[in-house]
């Protein structure tokens, strides 16, 4: 699962579309973080996994700006992952609809949806917070090395 979560996270970070919006990835982060912990506490250790990669790949279409059933076709993603991220109804979209709601603030919305997941909704506050504390240690990470990397070839970089 860790190897996964990793290697999911240095895609988005290092953006494969050069055209990508750096928010984009961000949110895709913060989404995966947020499945990843809402799926925990279900108890269902398949549910934490296949929820990181939902939400990691659940901005995936805007980010390499591809049709999102064409990008799945070249993926070998669990069959309820690849369900989810076509809008099919499961339990993995239940997580990916809860964290966008809560996202987006919708509040009745997201607790309802997080009953559905058989997610407690008194974990949602603390979920999505260490989901953006993650993003932020790894956003930050990323340009820490964007720029000890350039220093030693002469380069300058922005960073994000």
């Amino acid at each position: 699962r860790d190897t996964v979560r990793r290697w999911a996270s240095l895609w988005a970070l290092a953006g494969l579309s050069q055209n990508a919006h750096a928010e984009l990835l961000t949110m895709a982060t913060i989404r995966a973080r947020c499945c990843e912990l809402l799926g925990a506490s279900t108890g269902d250790d398949d549910a934490a996994a296949e929820g990181f990669l939902v939400g990691m790949c659940s901005l995936m279409d805007a980010i390499l700006d591809q049709p999102m059933p064409a990008l799945l076709q070249t993926l070998p993603l669990p069959e309820r992952v690849r369900a989810a991220l076509l809008g099919q109804e499961n339990p993995r979209r239940s997580l990916l609809d809860c964290a966008v709601a809560y996202e987006q603030g919708s509040w009745d919305q997201c607790f309802e949806l997080s009953r559905g997941a058989g997610v407690n909704p008194s974990v949602l506050p603390a979920a999505y917070a260490e989901a953006l504390r993650w993003s932020t240690d790894l956003r930050q990470g990323a340009t820490a090395t964007r720029h000890e990397t350039s220093a030693g070839y002469g380069l300058q970089t922005t960073g994000y």
